[in-house]
């Protein structure tokens, strides 16, 4: 389970050190735990009755959201016409549609490996050095 921290003057940050380098106190600060992704794209599937996908369907799927973002994406550039010109592309709703499903397909490729998006981008951070101190 990821966190963050809540200074008293309601400033957020990942590390501790972000609020002491903004010259925010941090004598004073809360520990506040984030709901893993896992668990809110598990309630999601269970809400709307979905078959639990296997690694390899869950990257399969993650790779067609993907292409569907590009879609979105590249429908705002002047001039570029498509198979089907009137349907609707590339508006802020649709294009956050997309990545809510490249995050809900990301996350269960992960789930399958017993971690949560979170954790893993974490994990990665800090193996390069990063710390939340």
């Amino acid at each position: 389970m990821a966190s963050f921290y809540v200074s008293s003057t309601g400033e957020t940050a990942w590390r501790k050190k972000d609020l002491e380098d903004k010259g925010i106190p941090t004598n004073n600060i809360m520990d506040i735990e984030i709901p893993s992704i896992t668990s809110l794209v598990q309630g999601y599937y269970e809400f709307r009755g979905l078959k639990y996908p296997s690694p390899t369907e869950a990257l399969l799927f993650l790779v067609s959201e993907v292409g569907e973002l590009a879609d979105q994406l590249v429908a705002r550039i002047d001039g570029w016409v498509r198979n089907d010109p009137n349907k609707p592309r590339g508006t802020n709703i649709l294009i956050l549609y997309e990545i809510g499903d490249i995050l809900m397909m990301t996350t269960m490729v992960i789930f399958h490996f017993g971690a949560d998006p979170l954790d893993a981008m974490i994990l990665k951070f800090v193996s390069k050095g990063w710390s939340q101190e």
